[in-house]
């Protein structure tokens, strides 16, 4: 068989995905997969390469790349609200428009602001523990990694849960998402497609009701630029980051990193114990979650001009898919790879955030999280364990690494 037929990344554990991704950056680092009509780039400096160079690899018509044309009912759906393929953001555009989004997003979600969140959030991942703390068990994914961001999230944008179904704004903000990354059947892509609209509809009317009474939150910033003279970004383009830039990925993305950081520590018990021993060590254990098993496992790029990569010819429209967690275990730029090592040696710039123009805005806040989040349950649960013979599963998804599921015991 070959490497095209052989890629199965969807649902797969994270020691078998390793293992093949080796293979392929020995044997073939750009090969192209089949199934998805993709070039898939394994080894690290070519993921720089299609990550950071403009000329030749475009963010630009990558929304959807796992759903290329939507049934008729999702598009008559989808009609009735913003076209997130012709409206510009951030994800999904490149030069003046790009620079123009991302600049009004960094000025909105500052260094300060971040900083602000700290007691909020130390707060929140007190609160969650205490309410499993005394049951000597937890299903973490439920019970942890999935309330806390979007607590964080929401507490940031402005939603107070005594005024909003925080449980159904996550639904639709998630079903938007899996819109552009999962693929779907159609009766999916129907169901996301209205959560979608109903999502869009709804930050609508909260940007008006900012607009007449302000307060100290994401949605009067975003009113105020809308209302200022010269305003840089339109009222559909606001819209589509609250998704799409800020719940969507700022929610999954931190609740499957802080869900894949706990699985690799406790699996070998000396890592959780070197954390509960030295709390000053947590900055670096993050990190190396971030590399080990990092929750954006790829990201696309369209081929602008033709270009040479890995020995490939790779021609203008074709798509590409840079694997960062394979770029995170490349032999030739991290000692010993495979080993979980927070205090390595040799350690470039992980990949998980990308790099690069479009590089993740939200990292300062969601490695924020994952400190405290770690500090919090080292200090108060130093007995934390997997629970024995349990599955690990993980969301069938290409572009993120998310386990659905993981049961902890502590004495």
């Amino acid at each position: 068989m070959t490497l095209s037929q052989e890629f199965k990344p969807i649902g797969q554990d994270h020691a078998s995905l390793l293992s093949f991704l080796e293979e392929a950056r020995a044997q073939e680092p750009v090969f192209f997969w089949e199934e998805q009509g993709i070039w898939v780039v394994t080894n690290y400096d070519d993921v720089d390469t299609v990550m950071t160079d403009a000329a030749h690899f475009t963010a630009e018509g990558n929304l959807g790349v796992m759903n290329e044309g939507y049934c008729e009912e999702a598009r008559q759906i989808l009609s009735k609200g913003i076209d997130w393929i012709n409206v510009p953001q951030i994800n999904d555009t490149e030069g003046k428009t790009h620079t123009r989004l991302r600049t009004v997003m960094q000025e909105i979600l500052s260094p300060k602001r971040v900083r602000e969140m700290q007691p909020k959030i130390e707060r929140n991942v007190t609160a969650l523990i205490d309410q499993f703390v005394d049951k000597k068990h937890c299903e973490f994914v439920d019970e942890f990694s999935y309330p806390l961001p979007v607590q964080v999230i929401f507490d940031l944008i402005g939603f107070e849960s005594t005024d909003h179904d925080l449980k159904k704004l996550q639904l639709w903000s998630d079903d938007m998402f899996r819109l552009w990354l999962t693929p779907l059947t159609k009766q999916e892509q129907i169901t996301c497609a209205q959560h979608a609209v109903q999502f869009q509809t709804y930050i609508r009317e909260l940007l008006e009701e900012r607009r007449r009474a302000p307060q100290n939150d994401l949605l009067t910033d975003f009113a105020r630029e809308l209302a200022g003279e010269n305003a840089r970004v339109s009222e559909d383009e606001v819209i589509l980051m609250f998704p799409m830039n800020i719940i969507g990925a700022g929610h999954e993305t931190t609740k499957a990193a802080l869900t894949n950081a706990l699985y690799h520590m406790l699996r070998k018990p000396e890592r959780w114990q070197a954390i509960v021993d030295d709390p000053s060590t947590i900055p670096n254990a993050v990190e190396e979650t971030l590399r080990f098993d990092g929750s954006v496992f790829a990201w696309y790029r369209t081929v602008r001009d033709g270009v040479a990569l890995g020995g490939k010819e790779l021609k203008p429209g074709d798509k590409v898919m840079a694997v960062l967690g394979s770029a995170n275990h490349d032999e030739t730029k991290f000692n010993e790879p495979g080993d979980f090592c927070p205090m390595r040696p040799k350690r470039p710039k992980q990949m998980t955030f990308s790099t690069g123009r479009h590089f993740c805005l939200g990292a300062p806040l969601a490695r924020l999280e994952l400190q405290i989040a770690l500090e919090e349950l080292s200090q108060r649960l130093p007995g934390l364990r997997l629970k024995k013979e349990q599955p690990i599963p993980y969301m069938e998804s290409v572009a993120t690494r998310v386990i659905t599921e993981l049961h902890l015991e502590w004495d």
